[in-house]
């Protein structure tokens, strides 16, 4: 992802590699402060992965639930249509007219 790449390579990484060999000495601070600015940075990756799917997933369950309401909804109106056209046909309103 390109914002965790921009903010681990100008930020977090340049900022642990300057702190942590100040508190660890020279070697075990470099190898502490990559070791934690990989683990920030992946766990970065997937977060942002999770949200994504998450978002995508519920767009795409909006979409499928607007799609059966709208089936319904036409479902319904064809069989109110097709009950309407019964009940006139029944009483001979439709033939009387000539539109049955």
């Amino acid at each position: 992802c390109g914002l965790a790449e921009f903010a681990d390579s100008l930020v977090v990484r340049p900022f642990l590699m300057l702190v942590l060999p100040k508190f660890f000495g020279f070697k075990s601070g470099m190898i502490v402060a990559s070791l934690t600015a990989d683990v920030l940075f992946y766990v970065t990756m997937w977060l942002v992965s999770w949200l994504t799917r998450k978002w995508q997933t519920r767009k795409n369950a909006s979409v499928v639930r607007d799609t059966c309401i709208l089936h319904k909804t036409k479902t319904k109106q064809a069989k109110s249509r097709t009950a309407l056209l019964n009940r006139f046909s029944s009483k001979g309103y439709l033939k009387a007219r000539g539109l049955s």
